[in-house]
């Protein structure tokens, strides 16, 4: 190759180095691909972590934020992720509560209605939330830089929800009050879980 060619070339991955520096220039995610330095600024999240401007990371987060008053930083980290986890129980909530009502149409259809097996399915729900949200741990903290805001980042330990999952079908496979074909179901939440959480 000439080297008229060689300086084309080098001159425009240069370029396109640029433009995909740019675009990504705080890592943000689909949705959030194009915020201006202005409305950042305006925002005192000018140099924010893509976390922040994402709403949480890959997998299962949540970000919280608070002021930092006069009680201190620690006050505000404490309830900033506060925030956070309940943010994080509200998303594992929503989804359990589908896989849960997934199970249980498999397990006996979907025009069976009955009192008993909805408050067993609101039960696991519970169990399954209450018992994933100690898997929890705050993983990042951005404070901004006129130090008036935290934020924190809580996400859910993939190594545990393993092990939260398989207690959990241990503990219904041991429930003999349970309202529906106990091993059709078995198999539908374990399908479902291993699937969707």
């Amino acid at each position: 190759m000439n080297t008229l060619t060689m300086k084309i070339i080098s001159f425009i991955m240069i370029i396109s180095g640029i433009i995909a520096g740019c675009s990504s220039k705080y890592g943000l995610g689909e949705g959030a691909s194009s915020i201006e330095d202005s409305a950042l600024a305006a925002n005192n999240l000018l140099n924010a972590p893509s976390w922040v401007l994402n709403g949480g990371r890959d997998g299962i987060s949540a970000i919280g934020s608070a002021d930092i008053t006069k009680a201190g930083l620690q006050f505000a980290r404490n309830e900033a992720l506060a925030v956070a986890r309940d943010e994080l129980s509200r998303i594992i909530s929503v989804k359990v509560e589908g896989l849960v009502s997934n199970a249980v149409s498999q397990t006996i259809g979907n025009n069976v209605y009955d009192s008993n097996i909805e408050k067993y399915g609101e039960q696991i729900t519970r169990q399954i939330v209450s018992q994933t949200m100690v898997g929890t741990k705050q993983k990042d903290t951005w404070i901004t830089s006129d130090g008036k805001q935290i934020y924190v980042l809580v996400e859910l330990d993939s190594e545990l929800l393993d092990k939260i999952q398989k207690s959990i079908m241990q503990g219904i496979a041991k429930d003999n009050n349970i309202p529906i074909q106990k091993d059709k179901f078995l198999d539908a939440l374990d399908k479902a879980l291993n699937d969707g959480l």
